[in-house]
């Protein structure tokens, strides 16, 4: 698997989230606050978690979802980063 970096995961996730919850008229960008935009609930959440251990590799457990991480692409960049495998 090839090492991933922040701007490889920045650019997946903002695909990923136009594409899987897709808002028209809405200019995503790596800041842009999710929760205000997409509406996170549960399932999305959900199925951003599933995406994000099937892309990266990553394994997640339930305290890690919190409304920080989910705040925006960056914060979700970020955690992935600290959860790849070394």
């Amino acid at each position: 698997m090839e090492s991933m970096d922040k701007e490889k995961i920045t650019s997946d996730l903002i695909n990923f989230f136009q594409t899987e919850f897709p808002a028209p008229d809405t200019e995503l960008t790596d800041t842009s606050d999710l929760p205000s935009l997409f509406l996170i609930d549960s399932l999305r959440v959900l199925t951003t978690v599933i995406h994000l251990e099937q892309e990266f590799g990553v394994s997640l457990v339930e305290s890690d979802i919190n409304a920080e991480i989910f705040q925006n692409i960056d914060s979700l960049s970020n955690f992935v980063l600290t959860k790849l495998p070394s």
